[in-house]
């Protein structure tokens, strides 16, 4: 019954980021400010918050600003001086009601930026990022004293997860490799399925390789490309990569892994969604709507749409 809008403030003067939230109530056809707090950092997306019996559970990053600590190092005669870098930080709130904090853990993985995030009743997980992909899972049953209880890392990082059941989680991401100069660099996608059933000990039951080097999809960054018809057991989204525009489903398969179950490649143009009605799959985007059988996957129908590039309307 409530309405969550957040709001960056920034401090220039001390380099200091604060996510201003506010709360409303949605009521019949009233919508009123019942509340307004803050904290401090910034939210990765809108699963960085999540309402749970009556509080609000919020994910932040922040810096952490080093008062231009000078370091002067003596190398072969020469004196260099160099200033000490901003680092970062994570931070988890839980909020009253009145959006007061009753409860937060901080230094959550020092150094390293919050990727994704996903709440599910008492539990919360955080993907943060720098050089390997740490998976945080998080009791919160007692609001005032959450505790992180299991971690795992691996090499690449996930920038969105999907809950699949309460005992595992999907995550859609990057792998890494070494970029020659002790850092790492993104390589290609990957999905990957974490078993979360000890939340002592979560582990990543299998993964699939997506792509090439330079290949991107728009569910790193918006859930609504997702598609996913979990009776059926299916998962997928658009791929771009060299040029090309593909729709790949997986079939998912928790003994036997991921499996590329479907793809249509240069099938239109980028910025493509898929939805399902019943057995139908329709793939939509700025010049066509095409249907299939999801049962065998043969086109049904296509129908291409002129668009008036005056009124940005549909008149075919």
């Amino acid at each position: 019954n409530n309405l969550y809008i957040t709001q960056i403030k920034y401090d220039n003067t001390y380099y200091k980021t604060n996510t201003v939230i506010y709360k409303f109530k949605l009521e019949d056809s009233k919508i009123v400010l019942t509340a307004k707090g803050e904290v401090e950092g910034y939210i990765n997306n809108q699963f960085s918050m999540d309402e749970y019996e009556g509080n609000l559970r919020i994910a932040t990053t922040y810096y952490i600003r080093n008062e231009d600590e000078q370091i002067e190092e003596n190398i072969d005669g020469l004196t260099m001086t160099s200033i000490a870098r901003n680092n970062y930080s994570n931070r988890l709130y839980i909020l009253d009601e009145n959006l007061k904090e009753i409860g937060r853990i901080d230094d959550l993985a020092k150094d390293e930026k919050i990727y994704s995030v996903r709440f599910m009743g008492k539990i919360g997980y955080i993907v943060t990022f720098e050089q390997v992909d740490p998976l945080f899972v998080i009791d919160l049953s007692d609001p005032t004293n959450p505790q992180i209880k299991g971690e795992l890392k691996i090499p690449g990082y996930s920038s969105y997860l999907h809950p699949y059941n309460e005992n595992h989680i999907i995550g859609i991401g990057y792998n890494t490799k070494d970029n020659g100069y002790g850092g790492v660099r993104t390589d290609n996608m990957k999905m990957s399925m974490f078993d979360v059933s000890d939340v002592e000990n979560p582990k990543e039951m299998f993964n699939i390789d997506i792509g090439k080097s330079y290949t991107s999809s728009d569910i790193l960054y918006n859930h609504k490309a997702l598609f996913y018809k979990k009776s059926d057991n299916l998962i997928g989204f658009p791929v771009n990569y060299n040029g090309k525009n593909e729709i790949v489903i997986y079939k998912i398969n928790l003994e036997k892994g991921f499996e590329e179950y479907f793809k249509i490649t240069n099938e239109g143009y980028s910025g493509q969604r898929m939805i399902y009605i019943e057995d139908i799959l329709y793939i939509l985007n700025d010049r066509k709507i095409i249907s299939y059988d999801l049962n065998n996957f043969q086109k049904i129908k296509e129908l291409k749409l002129n668009v008036n590039s005056e009124t940005n309307g549909i008149v075919e």
